[in-house]
């Protein structure tokens, strides 16, 4: 029966040990990847500069869009991007007036067109 008692103990304490190994890897450990909250003033800014809005149903702005922007868009290339920038750089008032005139952009196909269409507008 003493032998029992032995184990028993040993396994409880075994437990115990487990428990605190735990507890001090979740509340003392810094998390596995570092972590950025934005405030409220931040995430409001960062809608303004895309002119996303309601009224277009979350569509992005393609005359005010950055590089960064223009890359949330599906089948967006970093290439595409700039060689879009650089065409509304070179356009009078520099903004598109249609989406159409992407297609003057090597490798914009008017599939990938018809796909930006549901998520961009020319503001």
């Amino acid at each position: 029966m003493k032998e029992g008692r032995k184990t028993a103990l040993l396994w409880c304490m075994a437990a115990v040990v487990l428990v605190l190994c735990i507890l001090a890897s979740i509340f003392a450990l810094p998390p596995p990847f570092p972590t950025y909250v934005q405030s409220s003033d931040e995430i409001a800014s960062s809608w303004d500069e895309a002119k996303i809005d309601l009224q277009n149903r979350g569509k992005l702005d393609v005359n005010t869009a950055t590089k960064e922007q223009l890359m949330i868009l599906p089948g967006m290339t970093s290439y595409i991007a700039d060689d879009l920038l650089d065409l509304r750089d070179s356009l009078e008032g520099k903004q598109f007036s249609s989406l159409e005139q992407w297609l003057r952009v090597k490798n914009v196909t008017s599939d990938l067109l018809e796909t930006w269409k549901e998520r961009a507008f020319c503001g």
